[in-house]
């Protein structure tokens, strides 16, 4: 299994993780699986055009440049990099009420069009398709 292939699985199980603790209430859970979703997903896009980062920030900022700003994906999906990123650290890392569920909802319907698009430019339609 190529790099991609394993990351592109790895958002799929993180969407699917964020979806089951969205339903049982546990939302900052849910806020952080939702970015690593997108994460997951912008990593195997790099991955699969040779790239790999060590960092979060280095991975947006990979993603901005080698996808957005080259026209492959549309801008909205950098914006849902960069906003599941920010819903992350406020979930796991400041003291404040937990995550809004309408935010939460909206983080989860962005993160599954973001792994979506990463699918579509990978080839690859879901978990059967090769």
């Amino acid at each position: 299994m190529s790099p991609d292939e394993a990351f592109i699985n790895r958002a799929r199980d993180a969407l699917d993780e964020a979806r089951i603790l969205m339903e049982a209430n546990h939302y900052d859970g849910a806020a952080s699986r939702c970015y690593y979703a997108v994460f997951y997903a912008a990593s195997a896009l790099l991955g699969s055009i040779g790239l790999d980062f060590a960092t979060h920030r280095a991975v947006i900022a990979a993603f901005g440049k080698e996808f957005v700003h080259s026209g492959k994906v549309d801008a909205k999906h950098h914006r849902t990099l960069i906003d599941t990123y920010d819903l992350r650290q406020r979930a796991d890392y400041t003291a404040r009420p937990p995550t809004d569920p309408e935010d939460l909802r909206e983080a989860y319907a962005a993160a599954a069009a973001f792994v979506s698009m990463a699918e579509q430019q990978l080839g690859r339609q879901g978990p059967d398709k090769k």
